[in-house]
């Protein structure tokens, strides 16, 4: 018998259900197999065709349009990138090519092969990490942006540091 996670069925599970619905399970036998009130079942049914267009991150439990496009965007990449490199490695590798590429231009007798090379390795391989790095660098802005309260005297003050869920510490 399947669950629904904390209370609330995520859009993943409500997305199972619906294509054994649309292949003849009925109601009642869904209701069972996924552990929910037949109500819950109808009311994912009635609104079928929004989940099934939904676009979200795994775990996302509900359709709002309260969740801001950027804050999916970086859930999904964040999602698609479990167990990546942290930001201190892709630092650290960015400042190691620069070097690389410093002293091969530097010491290379064919000034035109080296920069072909280096373009070519550059757009294929380390702009992947500085997509990387700079959707981590919007995360922490939203962090920042979203950290702040309104004091009573009316001005905004930033909040005491918080959770980071953008996979690093906030300096």
């Amino acid at each position: 018998m399947l669950k629904s996670l904390g209370g609330m069925t995520t859009v993943e599970l409500k997305k199972e259900l619906i294509p054994k619905w649309e292949k003849g399970t009925c109601v009642s036998d869904l209701a069972v197999q996924y552990d929910m009130a037949k109500s819950t079942v109808s009311t994912i049914l009635k609104n079928r065709e929004a989940i099934k267009a939904a676009d979200v991150a795994k775990g996302v439990k509900s359709l709002t349009s309260k969740r801001l496009p950027a804050v999916e965007e970086v859930e999904k990449e964040e999602e698609n990138n479990e167990g990546s490199i942290t930001t201190t490695d892709i630092k650290e590798l960015l400042g190691y090519w620069s070097k690389t590429q410093n002293l091969v231009e530097k010491w290379h007798p064919n000034v035109a092969v080296v920069n072909r090379c280096i373009n070519l390795f550059d757009d294929n391989v380390m702009q992947h990490f500085h997509k990387i790095l700079k959707s981590r660098q919007r995360q922490m802005t939203l962090d920042r942006f979203f950290s702040r309260k309104i004091s009573n005297d009316g001005s905004s003050i930033v909040s005491e540091s918080q959770p980071s869920t953008s996979g690093f510490k906030e300096r």
